[in-house]
């Protein structure tokens, strides 16, 4: 939703959205390539990267340049999930 325009919806007014709150999300998806959920998935390094909200932040913040985008992550939370936060939030 954040990176959408919306410039093909004529009933969609874009500033309805004001902001987004992303928690505990998987933003890099190239770590599970190397984990047994891949056995199912089967994706190359490049195709989970390209799927990845990461490799869209740049795209990211500048659609969504007059929103707020709150960024929150768990104190107990597994330290991979802490990480793409952190690295999410630059």
């Amino acid at each position: 939703m954040l990176m959408s325009s919306f410039s093909d919806y004529d009933a969609f007014d874009s500033e309805l959205i004001k902001g987004a709150v992303l928690v505990s999300g998987v933003f890099d998806v190239r770590p599970l390539t190397k984990t047994s959920t891949n056995d199912s998935l089967k994706l190359t390094e490049e195709e989970a990267w390209r799927l990845s909200p990461m490799s869209l932040v740049d795209d990211i913040a500048i659609q969504s340049r007059h929103r707020h985008i709150i960024i929150a992550v768990g104190e107990y939370d597994p330290p991979e999930f802490r990480r793409q936060s952190g690295e999410m939030e630059k």
